[in-house]
């Protein structure tokens, strides 16, 4: 297992030589001009020399290859930059939001997992079933309503309606709960229909007719032997779900105007701050490639006749 660590630890810099060189490519491609946002969003006015001078500055005027080779060469030292718009580091600006990227991305797993599973296992113990029904019905409507439409409908009825929660912002538990539903939302609806039909699949196998026939309660053969089995592709999917929310709270976080990296990123790409923006992605990469590795190495945990060497 250890070396099957150090070979997907030693495949991390082609990941992210790829994720900045994808990165690089949309901002650099993108309609509109970096020097020219900056110089009209402090309103000093955007003449010919000012532009040049500031695309010169800022390197704008060398080739694509030169730019991404160097911003390769800093990154490697450990050098994201600087924000275009505020002039801080960017890995400064960087692991400021990222507290409040994760504290929301754990609520929600938590959430997802808490409320998914025990869901999923009481759905396969009773396939077509009422609870059965009830459940793969709002998992699939858990999964077709958009992120942005249901953070809106819970903003419109819990803050504007009942005036129970607060409706944006950070600072208490209250301001956690709609983003975090939101965001949990798709996740409980995968996780509890993975469950399902992980546990289905298991609860037909030998060992857990073997077990029934010797007489063991339903409860205990589902808890005690097939269900750990059966979480093996629910890890799976815990653990991508996981990295997923990381990086795609997005539009959650903007909706809910909660200050973390993805909110962060939407400003700095609405700015054409380039600089952030390519390390925001790149911090987002790394975590989400370490949360799959880790994730793997957790299935041996779970079944040790899993062998990766």
């Amino acid at each position: 297992m250890l070396t099957y660590a150090l070979k997907r630890l030693l495949t991390l810099p082609l990941v992210l030589l790829g994720a900045a060189l994808l990165v690089f490519l949309l901002m650099h491609l993108a309609p509109g001009d970096t020097a020219t946002a900056l110089l009209g969003e402090f309103g000093q006015g955007a003449s010919a020399e000012q532009l040049a001078r500031l695309r010169e500055q800022l390197g704008l005027n060398d080739p694509l290859l030169v730019q991404y080779g160097r911003f390769v060469l800093e990154a490697v030292q450990g050098d994201l930059g600087e924000s275009l718009r505020s002039g801080r580091p960017v890995l400064e600006e960087i692991l400021e939001r990222f507290p409040y990227t994760l504290q929301l991305t754990l609520v929600a797993l938590v959430l997802a997992v808490v409320v998914a599973i025990p869901a999923g296992i009481l759905a396969a113990r009773r396939p077509g079933s009422l609870w059965d029904t009830l459940v793969m019905g709002t998992a699939l409507l858990g999964v077709s309503v958009p992120s942005f439409w249901l953070g809106l409908m819970l903003m419109l009825l819990f803050s504007l309606q009942l005036g129970w929660l607060p409706a944006s912002g950070s600072g208490s538990l209250a301001h956690l709960v709609l983003p975090a539903v939101t965001i949990a939302a798709g996740s409980v609806a995968f996780i509890a229909r993975m469950t399902r039909a992980s546990l289905l699949e298991v609860l037909s196998q030998d060992f857990v007719r073997t077990a029934r026939a010797k007489g063991l309660p339903e409860g205990r053969v589902v808890m005690r032997h097939a269900l750990r089995a059966a979480l093996i592709p629910v890890v799976t999917s815990v653990g991508l779900e996981f990295g997923g929310l990381l990086g795609g709270a997005v539009l959650t976080e903007t909706i809910f105007a909660w200050p973390g990296l993805g909110r962060m990123t939407v400003q700095a790409i609405l700015a054409r701050d380039i600089y952030l923006v390519q390390g925001a992605v790149l911090f987002v990469t790394v975590t989400f490639t370490l949360v799959n590795l880790l994730t793997d190495l957790l299935y041996v945990r779970l079944n040790p006749r899993i062998r990766y060497d």
